[in-house]
């Protein structure tokens, strides 16, 4: 008969999750997530300014539009 330490050493041991482990990376994805808005935020700023600087702004509305009308028909088509 085999002795308990033999059969406890020839088993694999999982490792655990614990909910620190689980906080941990739930707050690591947040902090991700809100670097990545910032950054969002950042450009449509920086892209805002540029559009403004330029009086590019009925221009880019017009291109829009025409842009949105010709993917609607061809979506249509579909």
């Amino acid at each position: 008969m085999k002795n308990y330490r033999e059969v406890i050493g020839k088993l694999k041991r999982k490792k655990t999750i614990s909910k620190h482990d689980i906080i941990r990376a739930l707050k690591g994805m947040l902090s991700d997530i809100q670097t990545l808005a910032q950054r969002v935020a950042m450009m449509e700023s920086v892209l805002f300014n540029y559009i403004e600087m330029r009086k590019d702004d009925k221009k880019l509305m017009k291109y829009m539009e025409k842009n949105a009308k010709r993917i609607k028909e061809e979506t249509k088509k579909d």
